[in-house]
């Protein structure tokens, strides 16, 4: 434990430049969907009444419905509308409209499509912070933000300590200062990139809980350990 706590003590800014590196390169590497419909963006295009538009390489597919968009929740839900085209059909004969992200988004959500015609569909609820706070704290990707922007808060800690950059204090505002304006970029830079990817207050959130921990863990684990090595 002491040599490798030592290697990373000395190497502490390599250290932190990778994973700064790793983090940026895992938030932005897409995720495409399996067999959704991808080709050039309709730049501008705005769909009509009752037209199918989606985003590229974004599962979701909706429909326009007075003046809303109402998503279908499943592919079986898509295809029992026998109106409906394969996922690859050109727009142009009556398949989905891929729309600019700003397009999609600027038509607010209406109740879910039915899974079968003349069926009600599901209402749709939008759901307050503090409710998405509820049902995301278990969920995998919140767990990553905390874990990663906890580790990124150590690395970042250790080597203005190391560096003597400077006051203890000073280091522990600079390192979640980091923390915040580094991960607001990211979020910046998967809204502006990835198809589908909307801005979270929620992963920002979960970043700072994650920065906070790891400066706790900094100074009530690894610094004390390091201390007591110095002094033996």
């Amino acid at each position: 434990m002491k040599i490798d706590l030592e290697l990373l003590q000395k190497y502490s800014l390599p250290f932190l430049l990778l994973y700064m590196l790793l983090i940026i390169i895992g938030s932005l590497w897409p995720r495409l969907s399996r067999h959704y419909q991808t080709g050039e963006i309709s730049s501008g295009q705005i769909p009509k009444e009752g037209d199918n538009f989606k985003m590229v390489n974004d599962p979701a597919v909706y429909r326009l419905e007075d003046g809303t968009r109402r998503q279908y929740k499943s592919d079986t839900a898509f295809f029992n509308h026998s109106n409906n085209k394969p996922f690859d059909t050109p727009y142009e004969d009556g398949g989905i409209l891929i729309c600019d992200k700003e397009v999609v988004l600027s038509f607010p959500m209406g109740d879910y499509m039915p899974k079968e015609p003349g069926e009600r569909g599901e209402a749709y609820f939008h759901k307050n912070t503090w409710q998405q706070l509820k049902e995301s704290i278990f969920r995998r990707d919140k767990l990553s933000h905390f874990l990663a922007y906890g580790i990124l808060a150590i690395l970042c800690l250790w080597t203005f300590q190391y560096y003597r950059v400077a006051s203890v204090f000073v280091s522990n505002i600079g390192a979640l200062l980091l923390v915040i304006s580094f991960g607001a970029g990211i979020e910046e830079l998967q809204f502006a990139y990835i198809p589908g990817r909307d801005k979270e207050l929620l992963d920002l959130l979960f970043n700072v809980l994650g920065g906070g921990i790891g400066l706790l863990i900094y100074h009530y684990w690894i610094r004390k350990y390091c201390q007591q090595k110095v002094r033996k």
